[in-house]
């Protein structure tokens, strides 16, 4: 799973704002972070259903950044939490592969990936270092959701009506339209860190950052 430029965008996202925590809650935006990001997703968490396992992967995909807003809240101690909304859209390709009571199959075709909003609250904190920020996960998502559509999820499911007849199968087709539309993709949890490059933020951002994140005057 190549996950690593979303998990630096949320984990380092939701840390900005030390100064936040002798202050009100903040809203931010990065202007630079607003691109195409390429072959972001391999392997997809597996479906499991009773006798049916559906392994989903997608081996080439993009994914457009089209916006992003965070607000953070102080948490004190260095520590903040916060929430990042990120709207997206995107393409690729989705194999998924089924193992069904003795029975192999494999569906593929394209996948759109509409335009939507994903959203993720977490607690984290923040550190200058040389070149950019690290950023350490106090409290992370485990995994995010993205909707999808592909031709791939009608095929399946009429296969899957027709294996359900195998007399002892024990196949349950039940709910899997939604599972296959709306796959979850996993984030590094708590512990994890992250690095957030100078380059990939506006010198007026960066300038933003380091004056949040500076220590209060000695009294």
């Amino acid at each position: 799973m190549k996950l690593s430029q979303i998990s630096i965008l949320v984990v380092v996202s939701l840390a900005l704002g030390e100064k936040a925590a002798r202050a009100a809650d903040t809203d931010m935006t990065f202007t630079l972070l607003n691109k195409t990001y390429t072959d972001l997703v391999g392997e997809v968490e597996p479906i499991e259903q009773g006798a049916l396992t559906i392994r989903p992967s997608s081996p080439k995909n993009a994914l457009t950044l089209r916006d992003n807003r965070l607000h953070l809240h102080p948490e004190g101690n260095g520590v903040f939490s916060g929430r990042l909304e990120l709207d997206v859209l995107g393409k690729g390709w989705l194999v998924a592969d089924v193992e069904a009571a003795g029975l192999e199959t494999r569906f593929q075709d394209e996948l759109l990936v509409p335009p939507q909003t994903l959203r993720f609250d977490g607690k984290v904190k923040l550190e200058r270092v040389p070149g950019g920020y690290r950023a350490t996960a106090i409290e992370t998502p485990r995994h995010f959701e993205v909707a999808l559509q592909s031709k791939v999820v009608a095929s399946f499911l009429s296969w899957c009506d027709s294996a359900s007849s195998v007399p002892f199968a024990h196949i349950e087709c039940a709910g899997l339209e939604h599972d296959l539309t709306h796959v979850a993709l996993p984030l590094q949890g708590a512990g994890a860190t992250y690095f957030l490059a100078d380059a990939e933020l506006t010198p007026a951002e960066r300038e933003q950052l380091d004056a949040l994140i500076a220590p209060a005057p000695a009294r």
